[in-house]
């Protein structure tokens, strides 16, 4: 769903005004979403190198049953 320029402009004028009344709850909840979006990277990156690690475990495991020819 797209959002509309006003859905958005109320949406930044909503936030503006939360980081100017509370400065301190606003900065730990930009922090706390940075932190979240690092933890996906690298969870996502995890995930990569496991299923990279399984391949090449599988290869090696494979060849040392099948003869070579």
């Amino acid at each position: 769903m797209a959002m509309r320029q006003e859905q958005f402009d109320g949406l930044v004028q909503r936030l503006e005004n939360f980081a100017r009344q509370q400065p301190g709850i606003y900065k730990l909840r930009v922090g706390l979403l940075a932190v979240l979006g690092y933890a996906y990277i690298f969870l996502v990156l995890a995930v990569l190198l496991a299923v990279v690690a399984l391949v090449v475990l599988i290869v090696i495991y494979s060849l040392d049953v099948l003869p070579l020819i």
